[in-house]
């Protein structure tokens, strides 16, 4: 114990030494109880567990309890500039093709599917002209893209625009298999695009197909199906070569009705 030397014994001599030290003694617990007043603090403290019935504070600030509210909005602000700020001042160092000053442009090709040339050969060996990424980043985007998007240099999209249909109906007594249904131009091929069938009849088979090669564009099964619809095919023949609705086996006056739509390609 601390003071354990100023134990005595009995008959010892009370000596000014002893009460001195017993005046220390007691001077050294009047201060320890004093501390952890905001002039007499502890230099250190040592524990394992401490229970706080209401606020505790380290180095003046609260410490955050479990259930606290938490206001973040001191925090946002500057960490919002900061971000914005990074992105602005960020440096892209990848490059882009220039194509003779042309960066970007849209294409459609002949069956209607949009694409963006951001590259062309420049010459016979296929180099490519580059220029630093970063400033026309911003003529692309703000420039290019942006105008053929909503309107200003906009590109003709309409699919239907270019491709034909044909429709009309047969009457199994008048007619016989096979009745041409397209022929293409000279030189040319059907490139088909959709096909409807129907029929009236309660038996047999109604066929399209490529009158030369035999490929099978659609077909229904009257005793099943009065018809059939196939909106997204794309079968292409030979060139110069027709489309030829034959049948077998319909009721007697039946008649059909069809529907081709195609586009004529070279």
């Amino acid at each position: 114990m601390v003071f354990e030397k100023l134990k005595v014994s009995p008959l010892t001599r009370a000596t000014a030494s002893w009460a001195n030290s017993v005046v220390d003694g007691l001077e050294q617990c009047y201060w320890l109880g004093k501390r952890g007043d905001p002039d007499y603090p502890f230099n250190l403290f040592y524990g394992l567990y401490g229970y706080f019935y209401y606020d505790l504070l380290v180095q003046g600030k609260k410490v955050i309890k479990d259930g606290d509210p938490i206001n973040i909005y001191d925090i946002f602000e500057p960490a919002r500039e900061r971000i914005t700020y990074a992105i602005d001042q960020a440096k892209v160092t990848s490059q882009i093709s220039d194509i003779r000053e042309k960066v970007l442009k849209l294409s459609m090709d002949e069956y209607g599917r949009v694409g963006v040339i951001i590259a062309e050969p420049i010459d016979e060996y296929g180099n490519v002209k580059t220029v630093p990424y970063e400033p026309l980043l911003r003529k692309v985007v703000r420039e290019e893209i942006i105008n053929a998007l909503y309107g200003i240099g906009a590109v003709n999209v309409d699919i239907l625009a270019t491709e034909t249909s044909v429709a009309d109906e047969v009457d199994t007594t008048t007619a016989s298999p096979p009745v041409t249904v397209v022929t293409p131009t000279p030189g040319k091929r059907i490139d088909t695009r959709s096909c409807y069938l129907a029929t009236n009849s309660s038996s047999g088979e109604v066929w399209v197909k490529f009158k030369n090669t035999g490929k099978l564009i659609g077909k229904i099964y009257a005793d099943v199906f009065k018809a059939v619809t196939l909106d997204s095919i794309r079968i292409t023949g030979e060139v110069d070569e027709p489309l030829v609705l034959e049948w077998s086996g319909l009721s007697s006056g039946a008649k059909i009705f069809y529907v081709i739509r195609y586009k004529e390609v070279t």
